[in-house]
Parts: C-alpha cells; sequence; structure tokens
C-alpha cells in the first residue's frame, strides 16, 4: 500500500537544499541512505545528486519552467530491493526563485529480493547505469530493461561484488519528456488565444 506521507524538499534559487519533511528522513532511513536524511542534505547544492548530463539538463529545463511560474508534474520510480514504486512528483514555484518539490507514491509492488538494488553492498568500480525516471537499466547496446532482466543478463548472480549504479534517461523516457514539453507550449500557446 503506497504511503499516505508525500516526501518534499525545497531549494532555494540558487539550487541549494533549504528543507526536507520528516517523511524525507523516515524514507532515506527505510531505505538504506542514512547519509541522506536532513542534517547531511541541508545548504547542499541540488546539483551533488545528479551526476548524468542528460538528467541535469532536464532537470534545469524543468527549474526554469517552474521559477517561471508554471507548476510541473513528472512520473517517477523509485524502487527498493524488494518493491517497485511508481511516484508522481510535482515542482511548484516559491519566493525568491525557490522551488518545492512533492513526491508522492502512487502505486507499489513487492517484488523478489534484488542485491543489486541494495546501497548497503559492497560495489566494485564498474558502473552500471539506470534510468532515473523508469528504473530501467542500460545494458549491452541500447536495450534498457526491467532490474530483474539486467541481473540475468549481465550474470549478476555469478559475481561477488555489484557493480554501482549510476543514474541516466532512458530514450523512452526523453522522449516522453519532450512530449511533456510540447504538450505544456501547446496548452500554453492554446490560454493566450
Amino acid at each position: 500500500m503506497p504511503s499516505t506521507s508525500p516526501v518534499i524538499y525545497g531549494i532555494d534559487g540558487d539550487d541549494m537544499i533549504v528543507g526536507v519533511s520528516r517523511a524525507w528522513d523516515r524514507f532515506a532511513v527505510a531505505n538504506a541512505t542514512r547519509e541522506l536524511v536532513f542534517g547531511s542534505m541541508i545548504r547542499r547544492r541540488l546539483w551533488d545528486h545528479i551526476s548524468d548530463a542528460t538528467t541535469v539538463s532536464i532537470y534545469h529545463e524543468v527549474l526554469e519552467r517552474v521559477r517561471n511560474g508554471t507548476t510541473i508534474t513528472l512520473p517517477l520510480r523509485c524502487d527498493a530491493p524488494t518493491l517497485r514504486r511508481w511516484l508522481k512528483l510535482t515542482a511548484s514555484p516559491m519566493p525568491s526563485g525557490g522551488v518545492r518539490f512533492v513526491s508522492r507514491t502512487i502505486r507499489q509492488e513487492v517484488r523478489p529480493y534484488l542485491a543489486i538494488l541494495d546501497p548497503s553492498l559492497p560495489r566494485s568500480k564498474a558502473l552500471l547505469t539506470t534510468c532515473g525516471w523508469c528504473r530501467k537499466f542500460h545494458i549491452h547496446g541500447n536495450a534498457w530493461v526491467e532490474a530483474e532482466r539486467a541481473v540475468r543478463e549481465m550474470n549478476l548472480f555469478e559475481q561477488t561484488t555489484l557493480p554501482q549504479l549510476t543514474h541516466g534517461i532512458c530514450p523512452v523516457c526523453v522522449e516522453s519528456m519532450l512530449k511533456l514539453e510540447s504538450d505544456e507550449l501547446q496548452s500554453q500557446v492554446a490560454a493566450m488565444s
């Protein structure tokens, strides 16, 4: 059953994290990421937590639109070792160029434990890219697949240490973001007519 408490955080006009909700801390602790609790997040730049160039570009675009007065809602996945979670992330303007993010779980499914999603396990220097929006994994060639299939096809069950996860964005999500931009522009033009 989805959590009823939304996870909320805010950034100021300089993209510094200025606040997180109690639900943020509960979520961080429940997902073995204690390093992301309130005290360690405040006054850190949003960009300290996003490294993929395409994802950074999308966030910059979202922030620009929100700071120009538009509230934007995006679909998002945030899986755990034993859960698939579908979220809705809403970014809305705050005074002085700040942005408020509200993440709500809209659906979740229990699944068998997947070590690749357990941040507490030791990692090798190898990198494995996961889409920051839909949580699919980039494996050989241009294939983006669910975590279970990636584990199977990459023989991750047989490895003593797992690769580090890095975030990117798959082509399907890029298209989805571009469509969102197009739909938003069309609705703005219609509103001005």
